[in-house]
């Protein structure tokens, strides 16, 4: 039987927190709002970290020649939903519904990851038996402040 590396594994992700916040329109910087954390409510991080390229060749060679033009990182996050009503619950809903940015820090085996995110969907639905909301990020060259 196969090992599964640890920071695959959920119990290892010792701490998330999402915060939310605003771009200047000026400056263009993020500001944060009110740190929410995730440790304990989430089901799933699912980290795509990616290089988009394009094929630049001549016309006469046939061979690709694929050169990176662009890098990022999108995230997706599902979060267990409840049926408390609180400001700690539900936590990736709120986010969606009253900002279009966040910057998402986990800890997962020991290595630290932060990046500032577009907020460009969620989703709720019935995932094994669960009620499950998913928020989906996409990346954002955006400078943070006050972090």
């Amino acid at each position: 039987m196969s090992t599964v590396p640890q920071w695959l594994i959920g119990r290892y992700v010792t701490s998330i927190a999402i915060v939310p916040g605003t771009v200047s329109q000026t400056t263009g910087l993020f500001t944060a709002g009110s740190s929410m954390p995730l440790t304990g409510l989430l089901d799933e991080i699912e980290l795509d970290q990616y290089n988009d390229v394009e094929n630049i060749v001549p016309m006469d060679v046939r061979q690709d020649n694929e050169i990176i033009i662009g890098s990022g990182s999108r995230m997706t996050l599902r979060e267990i939903l409840s049926s408390f009503t609180s400001a700690s619950f539900n936590v990736l809903s709120q986010v969606m519904v009253g900002y279009d940015y966040c910057q998402v820090t986990f800890t997962r085996a020991g290595v630290s990851f932060s990046g500032i995110f577009v907020c460009k969907g969620y989703v709720e639905g019935l995932v094994r038996g669960k009620s499950m909301g998913s928020l989906t990020l996409g990346p954002s060259g955006i400078a943070a402040t006050g972090i």
